[in-house]
């Protein structure tokens, strides 16, 4: 299991660089990354276009369902 890493991310928020990295992809630009470990922000949305979010999940159980929080994070709502 990966460290949450507190003090890093306490660091980040406080204005640190160390570790950044930063990616200029053009409208469409597909950008795979581990979300529950990355810290992430995009760009405002602009323009009449929505934007298309894919949220690709696993679990190593079947039948496994996202948590109350995390449907509410991924949809906006729950059922």
């Amino acid at each position: 299991m990966r460290e949450e890493r507190y003090a890093a991310v306490g660091a980040l928020i406080g204005g640190a660089r160390d570790g950044v990295r930063s990616m200029n992809g053009p409208p469409g630009t597909l950008a795979l990354f581990q979300g529950r470990y990355s810290i992430h922000r995009v760009t405002p949305v602009r323009g009449g276009r929505p934007r298309v979010n894919a949220v690709l999940a696993y679990a190593r159980e079947p039948g496994h369902r996202l948590t109350e929080l995390n449907r509410e994070l991924f949809y906006g709502k729950i059922e």
